[in-house]
């Protein structure tokens, strides 16, 4: 009796001890850890393996907030321009919408439309940073942001302290589709885009006239351009100094503390105050962006600053 005691008790403990084992290594496998100090730069390189298919996360359409959203059946040639924001601790640990775990540390990003997962380029128009991110989530549902990035990402472009951003965001379709990309890369050509910044107003008002004449000047050339005003978040340094007029310094040089409060539990909160810029592109060519920037800058609407997006 006392041996059969003995073994019964051994049997428990052994028993205990592997599913206190099992369970702390499940929660080491789920839990993202901070990034080391020798990984805190990231690579603008990003992920660089092809990109296997999944199914969760592209249901289309869904609905979020009363709004009905719809997936994108190809992200293949896909460009786009727009405000992007970041976000963090809030959710570090959750779920993805493609059933991945979110680490703040890392690069990935959130989109509205792309399927998932894919991967692309996001290219912060106000400093020229460039990161290729893996898309891997749903978000930002505010209607004046098109990409969500990690903490990670945005570190690495240099918008962490302003919180929001006017960026260029390419597919790499080498990675999210390799074998169409593969077998058309006989006659595939690389293609730069351009883009024109004419002037920064922390008014909207500002802002809005100088997008006006430039539509009305546009047409008068027989130029067919778009144009719109994406906003960029100003460091709390610089919110009581700026005047509502023109800025000729881009703002992003100066720090200030991080800002992580959420809205509507998606992004990041943008600075109390935003810098209205007035860009124009994409624009195919350098030649016919120069044309316009003449144009522009010949009827005193401002020496509007040349991008190029390789």
């Amino acid at each position: 009796m006392t041996r059969l005691l003995i073994i019964s008790l051994t049997m428990i403990a052994l028993i205990s001890s592997c599913t206190a084992t099992g369970i702390a290594n499940w929660r080491a496998r789920v839990t993202p850890q901070p990034a080391s100090a020798a990984s805190s730069q990231a690579s603008p390189q990003g992920p660089q393996a092809p990109v296997k298919s999944h199914t969760r996360g592209n249901r289309s359409p869904y609905n979020v907030f009363g709004e009905t959203y719809h997936v994108m059946p190809s992200s293949l040639g896909y460009v786009e321009i727009g405000i992007a924001s970041w976000y963090g601790k809030k959710f570090h640990g959750r779920l993805t919408s493609n059933g991945e775990v979110y680490d703040m540390y890392q690069l990935s990003a959130a989109h509205k439309a792309l399927p998932l997962p894919s991967v692309v380029r996001v290219t912060n128009l106000d400093n020229g940073r460039k990161v290729i991110v893996r898309v891997n989530d749903r978000g930002p549902f505010h209607s004046d942001r098109v990409i969500d990035l990690s903490y990670q990402t945005a570190l690495a472009l240099g918008f962490v302290d302003q919180g929001t951003a006017s960026v260029v965001i390419e597919a790499i379709d080498e990675q999210n589709y390799p074998g169409q990309v593969a077998a058309q890369a006989a006659v595939a050509v690389h293609h730069e885009t351009f883009y024109l910044q004419v002037g920064a107003f922390t008014n909207v008002s500002g802002a809005e006239q100088l997008l006006a004449s430039i539509d009305g000047l546009m047409g008068q050339y027989g130029q067919v351009v778009d144009t719109r005003i994406l906003q960029s978040g100003l460091p709390t340094d610089l919110q009581n100094e700026l005047p509502g007029e023109q800025q000729n310094e881009s703002p992003t040089e100066l720090p200030s503390e991080s800002n992580e409060e959420m809205l509507s539990e998606v992004g990041s909160e943008p600075s109390k105050k935003v810098l209205h810029k007035v860009w124009l592109g994409p624009i195919k060519t350098e030649t016919e962006r120069d044309s316009i920037a003449q144009i522009v800058q010949a009827h005193n609407l401002g020496v509007p600053l040349r991008v190029k997006v390789d």
